[in-house]
This record gives C-alpha cells, sequence and structure tokens, in this order.
C-alpha cells in the first residue's frame, strides 16, 4: 500500500506540469494538484503509523467488543447509534461515489481515468474508511457512556424512593446498594479507559483527519464558489459537516461525565444520612469521575468539543480569506 501511494505521488507530479500549462486555470489548478499531493503524502505517513500502531488499535476494538458483550447497550442506544454510523457511512461512500461521478473518468483517456482513480478516488476512499473507523469507536463510547448516565440516575433514583418510604437501609441493603455501585463505577472506569486508549492509538488519524477536512473542505469550498462549480462546493461542505458531527459526539461524552457528576453530587446534598456503605460509594464514585477526562481527542493536544470545533471554523473561514486574496492578486 506504501509503495502504490508512492507511486500515486510520482505520478501526480509528473502530470502537474500537464494540469498547470492553461493559463486561466493555473491557480485553481495548482489548488487541486497541491490539495491531491498533500494528501497523499500525509496518507502515507499515516499508513506508516497504522501498521506500527495495530496492536494498540487491535486491543481498543477488543476491549470495546469485550465490554459491549457484557454490558449491552441499550435498544434506544442501540438505535442512536445505528443511526450516527449510518449517517457517516451514507456520507464517506456518497461522497467517494459523488466525487467519482463528478470527475467523470470514462469520458478521458485511459491513462488521465487511471490518474484520477489512482492520485484521488482511492485516498479518499482510505481517508473514509478512516474516519469510519475512528467514528465507530467515539459512538459506542458516547452511547454506552449514555446507559451508565442513565443507570446512575435510576439507581439514586430508587435510593430516593426507598429513603422516602422506609427510611434508612438495611445492613443487607446497603451491602446490595453499595455492590450495585460498584459495578456502575467499574464499568465508567473501563469505559474511560478505552477512550484514553483510543485517544492514543488513533491520535495520527485524528489529525489527519482533521487536516484533511481543513484543507480540502476550504479548497474545495473557495473552487466551488470561486469558480462556480458546485460539486467541489458540495464536497467541501459535507467535509466540514462531518468534522461538526464528530465534535458534537465528543461534547456530548463530556456532558454525559458532568451529568454522573451532577447527579452524584446531588445526592449527597440532599441525603446525608444515608447508609456508611451506600455514602462511600457515592463519594468514591464521584471522586473518580472528577478525577477522570473523559473525552475524545488526540493526546493532549486537543479534544473534539465545541472550543475545537469554534477554532476548526475560524481557521476554515480564514483560508478562505486567504485564498480569495491570492486569487484577487492574480487577477
Amino acid at each position: 500500500m506504501i509503495v502504490f501511494t508512492t507511486f500515486k505521488m510520482l505520478s501526480l507530479v509528473l502530470c502537474t506540469s500537464d494540469s498547470l500549462r492553461d493559463p486561466g486555470e493555473s491557480y485553481f489548478s495548482g489548488l487541486i494538484a497541491g490539495d491531491i499531493l498533500a494528501k497523499c503524502l500525509f496518507s502515507i505517513v499515516l499508513q506508516v503509523v497504522l501498521i506500527r500502531r495495530r496492536f494498540e488499535l487491535t486491543a481498543v476494538v477488543q476491549c470495546l467488543v469485550s465490554y459491549s458483550a457484557s454490558c449491552s447497550p441499550s435498544l434506544p442506544s442501540s438505535r442512536r447509534m445505528a443511526l450516527v454510523l449510518a449517517w457517516f457511512l451514507v456520507t464517506s461512500l456518497g461522497l467517494f461515489v459523488f466525487g467519482f461521478a463528478a470527475g467523470d473518468p470514462f469520458t478521458e483517456s485511459l491513462w488521465k481515468s487511471f490518474m484520477y482513480i489512482v492520485t484521488d478516488v482511492l485516498p479518499t476512499l482510505h481517508t473514509a474508511l478512516i474516519e469510519l473507523a475512528i467514528v465507530a469507536v467515539h459512538t459506542a463510547c458516547v452511547f454506552l457512556g449514555q446507559d451508565i448516565a442513565d443507570n446512575v440516575r435510576g439507581q439514586v433514583c430508587s435510593l430516593t424512593m426507598r429513603d422516602r418510604r422506609q427510611g434508612s437501609l438495611s445492613f443487607q441493603e446497603d451491602m446490595e446498594t453499595a455492590l450495585q455501585l460498584r459495578t456502575l463505577r467499574m464499568r465508567q472506569q473501563v469505559l474511560h479507559d478505552i477512550v484514553r486508549a483510543s485517544n492514543r492509538a488513533h491520535a495520527a488519524a485524528s489529525l489527519y483527519c482533521l487536516f484533511i477536512t481543513v484543507m480540502e473542505g476550504s479548497i474545495c469550498s473557495f473552487v466551488g464558489i470561486a469558480d462556480f462549480r458546485l460539486e467541489f462546493l458540495v464536497w467541501g461542505v459535507v467535509l466540514v459537516m462531518k468534522f461538526v458531527s464528530s465534535c458534537i459526539l465528543g461534547q456530548q461524552l463530556c456532558e454525559i461525565h458532568s451529568r454522573i457528576s451532577d447527579t452524584l453530587q446531588g445526592f449527597l446534598v440532599s441525603y446525608s444520612s444515608i447508609a456508611d456503605g451506600t455514602r462511600r460509594e457515592v463519594q468514591g464514585f464521584r471522586h473518580q469521575v472528577e478525577m477522570q477526562d473523559c473525552r475524545c481527542g488526540v493526546y493532549d493536544l486537543l479534544y473534539f468539543d465545541f472550543p475545537t470545533l469554534k477554532a476548526v471554523i475560524g481557521t476554515y473561514m480564514t483560508c478562505l480569506v486567504i485564498l480569495s486574496q491570492f486569487n484577487y492578486e492574480e487577477i
């Protein structure tokens, strides 16, 4: 795969001079050629990193599958998970098919059709598959975390109703409740470890997808607006919308984490006379959640949440302004 991608880059460099012969199209052709060349270059680097990280990636998937097998997601969470994955699958593969059809390689010569497929279509498919793999892990973590938050809330409501009806818990009830809370703590800890391991294993791939979103999204949007080419504009907008969806998922995971902490804190404040075993578990659970940093991201460099979304949108708009200024100077 690496050798094949290197061949794509060499072929693109050899054919770039031909695409820049028309002076009227040199600026737009140069942008598109630079975008494809950068995508191929970073694709090679990413393939090397993924090969080196193959054991970590496999371990993350195995842990997530084992967790899902032992703690199956609820039916509403399963449906939402399927809808989110379907959205990313349709947009990714739909973007791939749309780009292939918009290029219309069958009307060109055999060599140009081959060059278009190996330099643009295949890297796009490669990027889409990588992004789908990352999103699948993040989506599973979000909705499994949603189930934990719902279970914590249900446990707290059950304790509240029991305390109102019969007062303090018996020793047996206290031990059973503490054991149930300990089970939820273990599930939350395992999910946190999966998220942190995924952040490390998918770090290079996440940076690659972020780079492609900003670079290719801004270039395609600019070419679509400046040159009145609808296919490029649609391509750029869909890339940005996919990143927006990823940040919404990451923000939802942060809110789920905060929701668990607020539920436990509210219970401790409202019912301070609960049994000792239950109180210790609730306090320990709350301390555990507060000490965790359960956010989807890239190491500790950035996280997929609303602040990152605002920064990326700002960078995207800045790139559009810079590209338009260069085009104005050339005119």
